[in-house]
């Protein structure tokens, strides 16, 4: 900071780099306001910064007459950057309040001294802002920012403010501009510097009266940085800290959830048409630049700066009271917590880094619909579970997403972010993952949903596309099977490194009788949709009932409503929350059915429970069933009446010999343990996590 006396009540700084075509329009619209200022005893100084400027811009900037300034300062910096540039700038600037502009916009002439007047009748601790903004040249539209105390509550998920601030010298001692890394899709140094200043005790105002004309043209920096593929963000605030948050906004939150900020009237248009005070502004700037047409301005489009609801800010102090002093080392964006293989192996995973110490404190962030997250109890004691979209239920995903970036941010900076896939998980990733830069991600990938179409069954291709789109941003690719990584690594043929196989945690247990003698009854288990292939078990039982009467299958599960079977015809036992509650022992034999799948939980319960198990040879079964070993692969295809004759042959040949049951669960308990045992479990956690 200059330690040189302050002589001047505003300096305003000007940051120039490419402006050349509009900067005489400037220099004259801030010296008209600056002799408006003069006549009523204001002393102004001008500081232009000229950041890597352009022949055109510099020579005007040296020789254009800045008339109405007490003192002129220029300045030659090699920033790139307009935060930093504005940082070079206000440190030689002698003022006592500080005035930054651009290049190519133009102020009413009353900018100045209204600004000051409405400043000097408050504290210091402000920073203000103009009442209106114009928007004039490629695109004509007007914005008025009125009520303050409701906008603060914008400010985690989205800037009700612009750059244009007015703030006492006082405020550049505590904090300065940054430079947002576009790279990474940061960006917004107006929003950063705004947010930061509320976290040092500042408020944020409107000077009423006070309009900024805001030149709208395709070489803007912002609109070129919009145009770019990275999905613009500020970078993590101080303000965003849960403990933070929570101390600036007690007020605020409780004025909204009161029910005390009911959305506004948009009457803009109205309130600009009928104002003879911007009638007159404009007149004077038209006077300058035609571009700004009073006719336009009444015709073109005007809304409020607060013109949603700010319940994104009051969600966002919600999950920081839950999460106050925590920091994560792991994330899990999930889209719910329901009973299925994959919700299974990724609860697995959770565990098994805090048994190895490789997890400290676990956040879970799920955020699609679901009645009811029926496996919430199955998470460990150390992860912390947030249901985005029911306590963001009057959120857009996009809100959704960026308060989940905001709370990766502020408590888990550099922890791993563990991503199942799914619509959410996708979506976050897709927008955020530039702004993940320091933390690890981990992909969750199983098996593609398939559809018969044209009489073959094709895949769905979203979970490779995400991957073709966001290889590079993945750390690591776990699925719970050799197959698809094999026909992934096909696929990509690059990068082949990052996929990795993990297999399923699966405790053998004890077989619970002796396998004397076969007991003729056989198990499906399962949830009855549409991959399961529930209509081929029905022909199975059919075919059975008629070939093997003496041999029956008792049938486990929720039916799903799309699945048109009839339960009457087959010994529907109803559904069941985990296999402890099947009586294992009264088994010879699971059957499973699938159209598609991986390498599923369920079949691998079956086979550590001493059951095993007759199934499709599809996804990653093999790598667990091999025939008259540790169970019976059925050759499937779309033929329902073959392949349920299949199932039938196998049916007689498990029945073939009176031991064949019992050297099948032998085998498949053995394999259970080498590859899917508890300690080669953390072993392999240990692998690929540490």
């Amino acid at each position: 900071m200059n330690s040189r006396q302050q002589t001047f009540d505003i300096s305003v700084v000007l940051n120039l780099h490419s402006e050349a075509t509009f900067l005489a329009r400037t220099l004259r619209s801030i010296s008209d306001a600056a002799n408006f200022a003069r006549l009523e005893g204001i002393s102004i100084e001008l500081v232009i910064v000229l950041d890597r400027a352009d022949e055109g811009t510099t020579r005007l900037a040296y020789e254009y007459p800045k008339h109405g300034f007490d003192a002129v300062q220029i300045i030659e910096v090699n920033n790139g950057c307009l935060g930093l540039s504005r940082n070079s700038g206000c440190a030689i600037a002698r003022g006592e309040y500080f005035c930054p502009q651009d290049g190519d916009d133009l102020v009413s002439f009353n900018y100045f001294s209204d600004l000051l007047k409405a400043a000097k009748a408050r504290s210091r601790n402000i920073v203000l802002f103009p009442e209106w903004l114009i928007a004039f040249g490629e695109r004509t539209w007007t914005t008025r920012y009125n009520d303050a105390p409701r906008a603060r509550l914008y400010l985690v998920d989205e800037h009700p403010f612009n750059s244009r601030a007015f703030f006492h010298r006082s405020l550049f001692e505590v904090q300065q501009y940054v430079h947002p890394d576009k790279s990474k899709g940061e960006a917004y140094e107006d929003w950063i510097f705004n947010a930061t200043a509320v976290s040092n005790g500042y408020s944020l105002e409107y000077a009423t009266g006070v309009v900024l004309f805001y030149r709208q043209h395709a070489r803007s920096i912002m609109a070129s940085a919009r145009a770019s593929s990275i999905r613009l963000e500020i970078p993590h605030n101080p303000l965003f800290e849960p403990e933070k948050y929570l101390a600036c906004f007690p007020k605020d939150y409780a004025r909204h959830r009161d029910g005390m900020n009911p959305l506004l009237t948009n009457n803009v248009l109205e309130a600009v048409r009928n104002s003879d005070e911007i009638a007159v502004l404009a007149t004077a700037a038209n006077a300058i630049d035609p571009a700004i047409n009073l006719d336009s301005i009444r015709n073109s489009h005007a809304g409020l700066s607060c013109w949603s609801s700010p319940e994104a800010g009051a969600v966002y102090y919600d999950l920081c009271k839950e999460i106050a002093g925590r920091r994560f080392s792991d994330v899990f964006i999930l889209p719910f917590l329901v009973a299925g293989g994959g919700e299974r192996f990724i609860i697995d995973v959770m565990k098994g880094l805090g048994h190895t110490g490789l997890a400290k404190d676990i956040l879970v962030i799920t955020g699609e619909y679901t009645v009811d997250h029926a496996w919430l109890r199955k998470i460990p004691g150390r992860a912390h579970f947030i249901d985005m979209f029911k306590t963001g239920s009057d959120l857009t995903d996009d809100q959704r997403y960026r308060l989940t970036l905001r709370l990766i941010q502020a408590t888990a900076p550099a922890a791993r972010i563990h991503v199942k896939s799914s619509a959410f998980g996708h979506g976050f990733i897709s927008r955020y993952k530039a702004h993940l830069w320091d933390n690890r991600i981990v992909y969750y990938r199983f098996c593609d949903e398939v559809r018969p179409i044209n009489g073959t069954m094709q895949a769905d291709g979203s979970a490779v596309e995400f991957i073709s789109e966001h290889i590079d941003s993945l750390f690591m690719i776990v699925s719970d099977n050799n197959r698809t990584i094999h026909e992934d690594r096909s696929k990509f043929a690059i990068h082949t490194q990052k996929w990795v196989c993990l297999p399923a945690h699966v405790d053998p247990a004890q077989a619970k009788r002796l396998r004397k003698r076969a007991t003729r009854k056989l198990v499906w288990a399962s949830r009855m949709t549409f991959q399961k292939r529930p209509e081929l078990l029905q022909l199975i039982a059919s075919k059975l009932s008629s070939t093997m009467p003496d041999v029956t299958i008792d049938v486990f599960g929720t039916s799903d409503p799309s699945c048109a079977i009839d339960l009457d015809s087959l010994s529907y036992k109803g559904s069941y929350n985990g296999i402890a509650e099947i009586p294992m022992h009264e088994y010879d034999a699971m059957i499973y059915t699938a159209w598609y799948d991986g390498l599923p939980n369920v079949v691998l319960e079956f086979m550590a429970a001493g059951v095993p198990v007759i199934a499709p040879n599809v996804g990653g079964i093999s790598e667990a069933i091999s025939t008259g070993e540790t169970g019976v692969l059925v050759e499937s295809n779309m033929d329902d009446e073959h392949t349920a004759d299949l199932y039938i042959a196998a049916i007689k040949g498990l029945y073939g010999s009176d031991q064949m049951p019992s050297l099948l669960a032998d085998g498949a308990l053995g394999y259970i343990r080498r590859r899917h045992g508890h300690r080669g479990y953390l072993e392999n956690i240990r692998k690929i996590y540490e």
